[in-house]
């Protein structure tokens, strides 16, 4: 059996939602885990008879790319990369399955909560007078200062539950690839979790669901982590850590 026909024929065992029956949270806590692909299928055996799955056309799993936005300076990626508050990712997010497209910005307030905007666009590398002026709103920089730096691609498998109000992602198969140097790389062996609920993780179904020799809780960022990899020119003492996290689990 294929890796897609097993990745099917587990996710068919979870009831599944619509795209039209989502809570989309954007206003939230958000918590990280990494955890071994080759874990997964334990993972998903122990969530099925506790969350429902996204479908979309057909599939119980979907493929994303997204277009990360920064200064000259990576003045958003030193933000996120500092632990600052306050903080702010611009990003065009493609929904390959679903043929949607927006512009997304994300806000990491100084209470720790998640705020997410965004609008429908048109491209996934070049921003539109629309664009710029949904950003004028939603961010304290010069839309006119950000270019493309980064593209991330991987599948992502997006999980409800109602009554806990709780949305988890897990997503795999990582690559990353810089768009000013056109380094590539890819992750494999590792993917990461990430719940989005109202109260944080001590209140989260899935931590108590699942043990950690499952999953281990890492603050990571998909956008620092793919930039820390492939850039040389930037700074990236405090995600040293997190790297060597990844390449010992």
């Amino acid at each position: 059996m294929s890796e897609d026909q097993e990745l099917t024929t587990i996710t068919t065992r979870f009831p599944t939602y619509t795209l039209d029956e989502d809570l989309f949270l954007f206003d939230r806590r958000d918590t990280k885990y990494l955890f071994l692909v080759e874990d997964l299928y334990n993972i998903l055996h122990l969530l099925k008879d506790h969350y429902n799955i996204l479908k979309v056309n057909g599939k119980n799993y979907s493929h994303y790319r997204t277009t990360y936005f920064d200064t000259r300076d990576y003045d958003l990626y030193k933000a996120h990369h500092n632990g600052k508050l306050n903080r702010y990712k611009v990003r065009v997010r493609n929904y390959l399955d679903s043929k949607m497209i927006y512009l997304e910005v994300k806000f990491k307030s100084n209470k720790r909560r998640t705020i997410k905007k965004r609008i429908l666009t048109d491209d996934i590398d070049q921003l539109s007078k629309e664009d710029y002026l949904f950003l004028k709103t939603a961010i304290p920089y010069d839309p006119y200062s950000l270019s493309p730096s980064l593209m991330t691609e991987y599948i992502r498998l997006t999980l409800l539950n109602y009554e806990h109000q709780e949305k988890v992602t897990v997503d795999f198969d990582l690559k990353f690839r810089h768009l000013k140097n056109e380094k590539e790389t890819r992750i494999s062996k590792i993917g990461i979790i990430e719940i989005k609920n109202e109260r944080g993780r001590n209140h989260s179904l899935l931590s108590k669901i699942l043990s950690e020799d499952l999953i281990r809780y890492q603050r990571v960022s998909k956008y620092c982590l793919g930039m820390s990899m492939l850039d040389a020119t930037i700074k990236k003492n405090l995600y040293k850590p997190k790297l060597l996290f990844i390449d010992h689990m």
